[in-house]
């Protein structure tokens, strides 16, 4: 289930960083040594890639790289982006809810840096399940939703009724509607996945409690 709200948001080129976030780069660089394989010899699959910021340096560092994102002016960009590094890579438009369009047990490693929190939790069901199939027996997935202690959670009135709500305000206003997680609906979707990182980031503003921010980051491996 794309929202069609993303499209327009790349079209009027926001949210689209050009450059990767931190937790991203750090997930890979501690875990791909237990791999025991060259960078060249590991396949790194981001669901939601949108603008390729993630990806075009995992491709620089030797990794092969592929990404997935429902919306096709956020592919164009991100095959811009890789022109311009002068890398490769495989990049698809395509609904990440559907079955994805790779072989079994094909990557060693799959990031998911806040786009599964924007589908509702059956469908993230859905996605995991396929994120399971593609990646390799002892792979490792990186997932990074937003938390039901986020200020646009708890400020939308919904929210006493769903989990899936629209993004009125606060740091992620305007971005559609998004599915913030509690702890146990994490380790629900994760449930056929070993759990080795459960982290829970919240960061408060207190010149302005609207900037209220909280988030997962968790860092599971298929046994």
């Amino acid at each position: 289930m794309f929202q069609s709200i993303w499209e327009s948001l790349r079209k009027e080129g926001r949210n689209t960083s050009k450059y990767p976030y931190d937790k991203v780069v750090s997930f890979v660089f501690r875990y791909y040594p237990k791999l025991g394989k060259s960078k060249t010899e590991i396949n790194i699959l981001e669901i939601g890639c949108g603008a390729g910021n993630n990806l075009w340096p995992l491709a620089l560092e030797g990794f092969n790289a592929y990404g997935i994102d429902g919306s096709l002016t956020a592919i164009d960009l991100a095959k811009d982006l890789f022109k311009k590094f002068g890398v490769s890579g495989t990049l698809v438009v395509g609904d990440f809810t559907e079955r994805l369009p790779f072989e079994n047990r094909m990557f060693d490693m799959v990031i998911d840096r806040a786009s599964i929190t924007y589908v509702p939790f059956e469908l993230a069901l859905k996605t995991v399940r396929e994120i399971y199939r593609v990646l390799k027996p002892g792979g490792y997935f990186f997932f990074n939703p937003y938390s039901q202690e986020h200020y646009t959670f708890k400020s939308n009135p919904e929210s006493k009724k769903s989990n899936f709500v629209e993004t009125l305000e606060g740091t992620i206003a305007g971005t559609g509607k998004v599915c913030f997680y509690s702890r146990e609906m994490v380790e629900e979707l994760l449930s056929d996945f070993n759990i080795l990182e459960l982290r829970h980031l919240l960061i408060e503003d207190f010149n302005n409690p609207k900037n209220k921010h909280a988030e997962f980051e968790v860092v599971c491996q298929k046994l």
